[in-house]
């Protein structure tokens, strides 16, 4: 009996010091345990100079084009220049036959009617011809425009006189500058967009009849506002915020927004400069969350 007492108190201790250890393990692994931290990317907030501009794609057409006109009827002998080549006023382009049965003249010939590029070929070699058919085009580069169909939305910012630089892949790294010529007062019925036309100034001749490109139209003075990268900003339930770096803690906050320009957004309220703001890693964290920052981008320089 006294045994059997013996093995039971000594099972009952054996419990109570397993479950004493177990208690001071559990105390010392969380001690021990660190606070995870997410790694983030930031950026500060900054007082940026800037112009808000409009962006629009766009077809040169040159401003002078002159129908070519024989000065009588015939048929067309040949042209004396190729398709492309520049030609000077006064300069014989093609030669007619008058084709008058009974009589004879000499090829009448076809003077161009201003200084440009010949295109638009359209009579073949004995082909007829008439003073009132064009036998071709010529194109002045001197005075080009691009047209620009601009959307419903856009087209009461923009006005006749603002500046405009000009891009086209054919001159890569170059900039053509401009101005807003004409802003027609209808838009088309069918694209329900309104035609700019933007006029160019063309160093040398280069930019052609029929090019594309892109122009970007300043409509703005150049002012400055509050900026932070538009990799920043988290939209919600139709608002919108920001994680600001306090104390390496990453506090949301919400904030009102102006313009979006070139990858930034525009602050109207909720964030000061010089506040660094998470770029990275914001879907990852809560507010309040303790962070790591693991790269700071440079922008806006």
């Amino acid at each position: 009996m006294r045994k059997g007492v013996a093995v039971l108190v000594l099972i009952v201790v054996v419990i109570v010091v397993s479950v004493v250890a177990r208690l001071v393990m559990m105390g010392d692994e969380e001690k021990g345990v660190e606070k995870y931290t997410i790694p983030v990317e930031v950026a500060s907030a900054k007082i940026v100079p800037y112009s808000e501009h409009y962006t629009g794609f766009g077809t040169v057409f040159a401003e002078d084009k002159v129908p070519v006109l024989p000065k009588a009827p015939g048929k067309l002998i040949r042209f004396t220049v190729g398709e492309g080549q520049y030609v000077s006023e006064g300069q014989v382009i093609a030669l007619i036959d008058r084709d008058v049965p009974g009589l004879e003249f000499q090829p009448l010939k076809v003077e161009s009617p201003a200084s440009g590029l010949i295109v638009n070929m359209l009579v073949d070699p004995g082909g007829a011809v008439a003073p009132s058919q064009p036998m071709a085009m010529v194109v002045s580069s001197s005075r080009v425009n691009m047209l620009l169909p601009v959307s419903e939305k856009d087209i009461s910012r923009l006005r006749v006189g603002q500046s405009a630089n000009i891009y086209f892949d054919a001159f890569p790294g170059e900039t053509f500058t401009g101005r807003v010529k004409k802003i027609s007062p209808i838009a088309s019925p069918l694209s329900h967009t309104f035609e700019v036309e933007v006029a160019i100034e063309n160093r040398g001749g280069r930019v052609k009849d029929g090019m594309f490109g892109r122009a970007v139209i300043t409509i703005s003075e150049p002012r400055e506002a509050l900026f932070v990268p538009i990799d920043a900003l988290i939209e919600e339930d139709g608002g919108y915020s920001v994680f600001i770096i306090e104390d390496g803690t990453a506090k949301l906050h919400p904030v009102s927004i102006g313009i979006k320009e070139h990858e930034m957004v525009e602050i109207i309220d909720g964030v000061g400069s010089g506040d660094i703001v998470v770029l990275r890693g914001q879907s990852v964290l809560k507010d309040g969350d303790e962070v790591d920052v693991v790269s700071k981008r440079e922008w806006g320089d």
